[in-house]
Formats: structure tokens, C-alpha cells, sequence
């Protein structure tokens, strides 16, 4: 059987018309020109390998009659061409089927271009203009079919095995990527700045830590003296992180290697320097247990906190905060809510070193004095107002002094360091048209209020923190100055 071919002719008016030619149902899809124009013609016909006794025109008919005598009136004209203008939407309709619905990027209409090529393959049909290397989509018409609703798909990741597991800091057993099996979350990682004189005293407490499972990150400050010293003096130096840069401190390195990608895999960041002792004596319950710690600041949803210190307080006006306070027999007590942590021997939960502690560091300083001072009203405006000084759990600070410089040098570095926030809250006051998002503002407000108020009694313990206090303990969105921080829930774990 003959196949059928549709041919639609439109008249293009200063163009010449263009003609759609299809050789069969499933056949590509063709662009010719009318040679000639003078008015609009529709025909269906049979291709020209038909059988000799069909004859150019279907049933017989030539629409031009431009040999014959006779010409048809011109009501026969337009019911021919409305019938034949019918079965050849019919056609294109049914092309559209079989074509299937095109992008709707593509163009509404064929361009009408002399320089038009045709690039073909069953499913897809593509205009060229000889003008425009580039080739654009022919849009086909196509019904309004309802769409069919999809099976739910699972999104495939080509890259999975090439992307990075949550930040931190242990090699790989098997050398290659992804990790199997994945890491399991760690307690924390304790960071410390160090030197070849402090591997004696620091030695025990880093093995403590190991063995709660905690992640060990030493800096060394003093280059490789310090390294030999310790490897030599420690046999589990061989399975920490180390990192070497000469005469830095504690907190420029957490600034540049313990960013918030870093630490994920762990739920705290211990960031102590290296004169600590563990004061077992003055535990409330069996010995010194970093894990006890973080579930302390778990259970009281605590964001920054720190051991007391019960030797080497410095005579400062943080001292009586920080200084431990022996609980009585029997009442509970766990520690002092406060408004501050110092800098000697923090600990920040992982949801607060993301959201508030890591972006206050500035990224250069010695001593990084002043930085303890904007802790609390900085991350309790961003959900973390919740500080301790624990008094259960206490350290012993021993002041070497390794890595130091003169108080008048610290002070001048601290007045810097509260000038920038200053500076800050002084230009936020002075542009009433400032925009900002809303959580921006609200924090600027509370913080910058925060700050003009406090500035002479700024070191304060704000209550205690006991095992008896059941509400307390239990209403872990509470904060302790809920007046200062009006709207702002703390965060729990």
C-alpha cells in the first residue's frame, strides 16, 4: 500500500509559503517552498511512488483547473479548501501524537526564512537558517493530554562518590573515598596550642580525652623542636593532628583549620591552651570524664561553657566568676549559670561555634584578648544565651606562661577587638533607613543594647545550675536574662 503524504500550504504573504511535507505517519517531517504564491493551497495527495492510476490529484481533481474550461464556482472553492484545510489539521494533529509534545522553550511558529535547512531524525526535528549556525527547535502542535502522575524517583547523585562526608579530622583506613563504613559522630575535639616544654603536663590530660573518644588537634607554635620533643615523649603523638606555623596562638589557628565545614563530625570544640591539669580531687563524682562534661551541656542545653578553675585564677575582675565555688554536700549543684566564658579553657557546643563563635574571631591577633567579652550577647542573639562556669568538673590553671605578652599589650589588642563592635552598633544607631533582614536587625538591636547597658558590671554569675531544679532543667529554651534577649528562645542541643 501507497504511503500517505500530507502537505500543508500557507499563504506567507511578502514571503514565500512554506509547505510541510511528512512521507508517511512516522517519516521525518519536511520543509519545501511554493513556487507559486498567488493564493493559498491545500492538498492531500499520495507520494510519488503511488500507483500510476491515482494520479497526481486525489479523486481526480486539480484545484487550479488551470487547463480546463471550466472553472468551479466559488462556493465549491471554499468548501474544498475548508474540507481539505480540515484533514490536514487532522494530520498535523496526529503528527503531533506520534512527535510528542515539545519544549516549551521552542518557538510558536515555523520561521518563514528563504535560507531554511532541515535537520531530521525520527524524534526530533530541528530548523537551520543558513544565517545562524545555531539550530532551533520546530514546535510541533500537540493536543492538551492530561498529564500523567509519576512514580515517586529517588534523585541520583553521579558525584556521591566524590563529595565529602561531614568535616573532620581523621585519615582514611582504606586510603579511598567515600569512607566505609561512615564515620560515626564524634564527642568533641579538643584543640591546643603547644610547645616542646608543655608535653609533661598536657600529655596525661590529651590521653584522657583519647580515651573518651575525642579527636586530639595540636598547634605547634615553637616549629620543629616542638615536634621532635613530643614525638619523642608521647607515643600516641603518631595518631593526632598537628599543624606548624611559628609564634601563632590558639585562636588563629581555630580561625583558619577549625571552620564549621571542619568540625561537623563532632559535637563540641574544646579549644584549651596548654597549662591545664585535670583537678580530679574536686570532681563531684568518680574522676575527670570529658563525656560527663558534654552531657552536662547537653542536658542543660548549654552553648559556651567552661570548667572552674580551682588554682591559678588571675586577679582580674572575671576572677570571681571563674574561681571555682565548692558545691555544698547534697544540694545538686552543678555550676553557675553566667555571662561568661574565658578565653583560657572554653567549651563550645557545635551548634554554637557555627552559628555565633567561629565568625566573632577576628582573623589576626595574639592573645585574642576582648573576645570572651562579646560571647554572650553575640550568640544569645542568635539562639545560644545559655553560658556555664561548672563547678563540678573543675581544672587547675598552671600558669607557665608559655606564650605570652604584657597585660598592657593584651589591653590594647582587647580595646581594638570591642572598638570594632562598637563601631558596628554605633553605625547601625545612626542609619535609621539601614535595610536589613529581619533576623539581622533584631540581633543588632538586642546586641548593641546589650552592650551600652552592661559595660560596668559586665562579669556576673546569674544562678546556679542543679540537678534539683527540675523546671530549670527541663525548659531548655528559657534564658537567663529573658528580658535582655525579649524573643529570642535559647536553643536546645
Amino acid at each position: 500500500m501507497a504511503a500517505v503524504t500530507s502537505v500543508v500550504t500557507t499563504s506567507t504573504h511578502n514571503n514565500a509559503p512554506v509547505t510541510a511535507r511528512r512521507s508517511s505517519i512516522h517519516a521525518p517531517l519536511m520543509l519545501t517552498h511554493s513556487p507559486k504564491p498567488d493564493h493559498e493551497r491545500v492538498r492531500i495527495h499520495h507520494s510519488d511512488d503511488d500507483d500510476d492510476n491515482h494520479g497526481d490529484d486525489h479523486n481526480g481533481h486539480n484545484d487550479d483547473t488551470e487547463n480546463g474550461d471550466k472553472k468551479p464556482d466559488r462556493r465549491s472553492i471554499l468548501w474544498r479548501r475548508v474540507a481539505w484545510a480540515t484533514a490536514a489539521l487532522v494530520a498535523l494533529v496526529l503528527i503531533g501524537l506520534v512527535a510528542g509534545p515539545r519544549s516549551s522553550s521552542t518557538p510558536s511558529s515555523v520561521p518563514t526564512n528563504n535560507n531554511l535547512a532541515v535537520l531530521e531524525d525520527a524524534n526530533n526535528i530541528t530548523v537551520l537558517d543558513a544565517n545562524d549556525a545555531d539550530p532551533k527547535p520546530l514546535a510541533i502542535p500537540s493536543p492538551a493530554v492530561p498529564p500523567t502522575p509519576s512514580p515517586t524517583v529517588v534523585a541520583w547523585d553521579p558525584y556521591a562518590a566524590i563529595g565529602r562526608e561531614p568535616g573532620n579530622l581523621e585519615p582514611l583506613a582504606s586510603k579511598a573515598a567515600p569512607r566505609v563504613p561512615p564515620l560515626k559522630l564524634k564527642p568533641g575535639i579538643l584543640a591546643v596550642p603547644v610547645a616542646a616544654l608543655s608535653v609533661t603536663t598536657l600529655a596525661p590530660v590529651l590521653d584522657v580525652f583519647r580515651a573518651a573518644g575525642f579527636a586530639v588537634y595540636l598547634f605547634h607554635w615553637d616549629g620543629a623542636a616542638g615536634v621532635a620533643a613530643w614525638s619523642a615523649a608521647w607515643p600516641a603523638y603518631a595518631n593526632v593532628t598537628s599543624t606548624i606555623v611559628l609564634r601563632q596562638s590558639k585562636f588563629w589557628y581555630a580561625k583558619r583549620f577549625l571552620t564549621p565545614a571542619v568540625v561537623q563530625a563532632y559535637e563540641s570544640v574544646w579549644l584549651w591552651d596548654d597549662d591545664v591539669a585535670l583537678d580530679s580531687l574536686h570532681v563531684t563524682e568518680g574522676q575527670w570524664d570529658p563525656l560527663i562534661f558534654v552531657e552536662i551541656m547537653r542536658k542543660y542545653a548549654l552553648a559556651i561553657a567552661q570548667p572552674a578553675l580551682s588554682a591559678g585564677v588571675r586577679p582580674y575582675k572575671q576572677g570571681d566568676v571563674v574561681r571555682w565555688q565548692p558545691p555544698a554536700p547534697g544540694d545538686g549543684t552543678i555550676g553557675r549559670l553566667t555571662n561568661f566564658a574565658e578565653v583560657m579553657f572554653p567549651v563550645f557546643s557545635a551548634a554554637a561555634w557555627r552559628d555565633c563563635v567561629w565568625e566573632s574571631i577576628p582573623w589576626d591577633g595574639h592573645a585574642y584578648w576582648g573576645l570572651d567579652l562579646v560571647w554572650y550577647p553575640h550568640c544569645a542573639t542568635a539562639g545560644h544565651c545559655r553560658m556555664a562556669v561548672v563547678d563540678a568538673m573543675p581544672v587547675q590553671h598552671l600558669d607557665t606562661k608559655s606564650f605570652s605578652q604584657s597585660t598592657a599589650e593584651h589591653i590594647v589588642e582587647m580595646n581594638a577587638f570591642l572598638d570594632s563592635f562598637k563601631a558596628v552598633c554605633a553605625q547601625w544607631k545612626a542609619s535609621p533607613n539601614a535595610t536589613a533582614s529581619d533576623a539581622v536587625a533584631t540581633r543588632l538591636d538586642h546586641e548593641c543594647a546589650y552592650l551600652d547597658h552592661v559595660q560596668a558590671d559586665f562579669f556576673a554569675s546569674l544562678r546556679t545550675l542543679d540537678t534539683l531544679d527540675a523546671t530549670w532543667a527541663a525548659d531548655l529554651q528559657q534564658c537567663p536574662q529573658s528580658e535582655a534577649w525579649a524573643g529570642i528562645p535559647n536553643r536546645p542541643w
